[in-house]
């Protein structure tokens, strides 16, 4: 958790420890990160600077392979931190939910708007589409859940299409 400042909000983590957060967390679950992601700086970093300074000279070469080579490991970083976050929530309640949450502009996402006590979840998404619900749990008891659900909505939403998924193991 955060820590406090002295007026009692929380003080604000900085962008290196928020990196270095989410490199321990992908190290645990992908040892070869480190490599992979120095590999590919390297590698990008030298053909960039090779080719720069083919054209230019040697000292914008080499900055402009820095640069590329940051570039290739923030993009390969940041793959590789996503699928180790997928990897950890796989098969636990809410998995659904937090895949949901990577969506993008257009899109409102609820997350568990209904929770049974059997872990049954029901989130809502709502796009230009319109209505989607999404279940997770039991498929059975998922079913039944997300026809309520649609019941509901329809009552609201009148000719707005809903549309239903369940996401079972």
């Amino acid at each position: 958790m955060a820590r406090k400042s002295k007026d009692g909000a929380p003080k604000k983590e900085g962008t290196l420890r928020r990196m270095r957060t989410a490199y321990v967390m992908t190290k645990k679950s992908d040892p070869k990160v480190g490599l992979v992601t120095g590999a590919w700086f390297l590698g990008v970093g030298i053909v960039v600077a090779f080719l720069v300074g083919l054209i230019s000279n040697f000292v914008i070469g080499a900055a402009a392979g820095i640069v590329a080579g940051a570039l290739a490991w923030v993009i390969v970083f940041g793959r590789r931190a996503e699928r180790a976050a997928f990897a950890q929530v796989e098969g636990q309640a809410g998995a659904a939910g937090a895949a949901l949450g990577i969506l993008r502009r257009g899109w409102q996402v609820q997350q568990a708007i209904t929770v049974t006590k059997n872990q049954e979840l029901v989130h809502r998404v709502i796009g230009r589409p319109g209505v989607i619900l999404v279940g997770e749990g039991n498929p059975s008891r998922v079913r039944n859940l997300l026809a309520v659900e649609k019941k509901k909505h329809a009552r609201v939403v009148g000719e707005i299409p809903i549309y239903d998924f369940a996401v079972t193991d």
